[in-house]
């Protein structure tokens, strides 16, 4: 089993500054004793994942997110 030892947060390019500095503060305060907390420069685009609609709207898989996260960061 592989040992996270960090968390990398990934900007959605539609997700304001202000949103994105909260996400990385909160996750830093709950998790920041047991993994490093860092912010891609990589900012992606929601819209070119695949989704499924639901009633409260696009719900986009995680799956495929996270799968370009880590090509990103070269895993």
């Amino acid at each position: 089993m592989m040992r996270v030892e960090e968390l990398t947060i990934l900007p959605l390019n539609d997700l304001s500054g202000v949103d994105f500095e909260y996400a990385y503060n909160l996750y830093r305060s709950r998790l920041g004793e047991y993994l490093k907390i860092k912010a891609s420069d990589h900012p992606l685009n929601v819209e070119d994942f695949p989704y499924r609609v639901t009633r409260f709207g696009r719900q986009y898989l995680a799956d495929a997110i996270i799968q370009e996260g880590l090509r990103l960061k070269g895993e």
